[in-house]
């Protein structure tokens, strides 16, 4: 969460929605208790705190000694490559820093004390964010010695850049109890590659509809000081501009206001990561009168809610997804939407213009142009898509039918012999 800004103060008191918590959410509206655990340098012993939005209860675990030895001087132990990590402090190969960068996040959870608080907390089963990342091999090995069954899901990790991962990722797969993925493409290269014996079901990632849905767009605008007489894409979401494809994004918004010399548009980007000063420089080659990045996080979901209302169509240029939330957001709060076919958004626009959306291949700045240019041009043509889009997230990605297949689910695994 640093990369956007969120302290762990935040992060338990304020933060709402995105997969994780949309997780939490469904959870609940099936009458099952998450907890959620996380792992985090900003502690020193173990704390117990309440996410207060929506009352979930938090394990907070001190990162162990070893990984804090082996991860020092590292500025980004996420990073793919040993050097990227360290960000060119190592040299092009420095085998203490490749050591280091291979074996640490192996060590980032303590199995005893995982163990402990699994019990301690009655927990049937663990669900884990992605299952091409090192935590997951050793939680599945964790939950064979504690008897509990381990899922994991799809949310963009298609890939594994440690060497290790070849030997323990497909045993930790074979011995896992379920995968979610959701995106068609991402569960072939799953099947050819690892051969799972486990389940693989295509559960999507739900959203709250009593949180995101349509304010009146006038009232939207007043209150956020908008020009009402503006015709306006929206993106929300991580500056990354690699796998968000924001680079693509500038370049078809340029296009946009060439083919519509004489309409007011605007294009409006919301959000924050680590790309932000990269991005500002392209921001500064596009048109200030009609682009407006707004570069912050913004936890407070009614805000958000309000300035997707305000909008007239919703965009997401991004190469690489898992099963992207924002998308829904926009479309839940009436928004037609033009995407991308990155991972999990064919998915979501099962249907196409039927279900209120334009898909586009990736990397194909005229097409995104072309749909955004569509929609905005004809303000009709936008309300009866964004009309359709709402009722099909209303249909298909609602906590409480998200959270009868989790239920589901996991009931399987537990009716199933150890």
């Amino acid at each position: 969460m640093d990369g956007i800004g969120i302290s762990l103060d935040k992060f338990c008191d304020e933060m709402t929605g995105g997969w994780l918590f949309g997780y939490v959410s469904a959870l609940q509206s099936v009458r099952l208790v998450p907890v959620l655990y996380c792992y985090s340098r900003a502690i020193d012993a173990p704390e117990q705190r309440v996410h207060l939005p929506s009352g979930c209860a938090i394990r907070l675990v001190p990162l162990p000694r070893l990984y804090r030895l082996l991860t020092r001087g590292m500025i980004n132990p996420y990073a793919w490559r040993a050097r990227d990590a360290f960000h060119g402090r190592s040299r092009l190969y420095d085998p203490i820093a490749e050591f280091a960068f291979q074996l640490s996040p192996y060590f980032a959870i303590a199995r005893s004390n995982l163990t402990r608080s699994l019990r301690a907390d009655g927990c049937a089963a663990v669900l884990v964010q992605e299952y091409e990342d090192p935590r997951f091999d050793r939680i599945v090995g964790i939950g064979q010695r504690a008897r509990i069954p381990v899922f994991a899901t799809f949310q963009g990790g298609d890939r594994h850049f440690r060497y290790l991962e070849d030997y323990t990722r497909p045993k930790a797969i074979a011995q896992s109890a379920g995968l979610i993925i959701a995106s068609a493409t991402e569960a072939e290269r799953v099947k050819e590659r690892y051969r799972p014996c486990c389940p693989i079901v295509d559960i999507p990632n739900p959203i709250d509809l009593s949180i995101w849905f349509r304010e009146p767009r006038d009232e939207a605008r007043r209150v956020l000081g908008w020009n009402r007489g503006e015709r306006v894409a929206i993106y929300h979401g991580r500056i990354d501009i690699h796998r968000k494809g924001l680079d693509v994004l500038l370049s078809a918004w340029n296009r946009v206001r060439v083919s519509m010399p004489e309409a007011p548009v605007r294009l409006v980007v919301i959000g924050d990561g680590p790309d932000r000063d990269k991005f500002r420089e392209l921001v500064g080659r596009v048109d200030a009168a009609t682009l407006t990045w707004i570069p912050n996080y913004i936890l407070d979901r009614p805000t958000m809610r309000r300035m997707l209302s305000a909008a007239d169509v919703g965009v997401t240029a991004s190469r690489h997804e898992g099963f992207a939330v924002a998308p829904l957001e926009a479309m839940a709060c009436g928004l037609p939407i033009v995407a991308t076919d990155a991972p999990g958004i064919p998915e979501i626009l099962r249907g196409g213009r039927k279900v209120g959306g334009i898909l586009c291949s990736r990397n194909d700045i005229t097409a995104l142009a072309l749909g955004l240019a569509e929609l905005l041009s004809d303000s009709g043509k936008a309300e009866e898509y964004g009309h359709l889009a709402r009722l099909s997230v209303e249909k298909r990605f609602g906590l409480r039918q998200v959270g009868r297949r989790l239920a589901e689910l996991i009931g399987k695994s537990r009716r199933s012999p150890s």
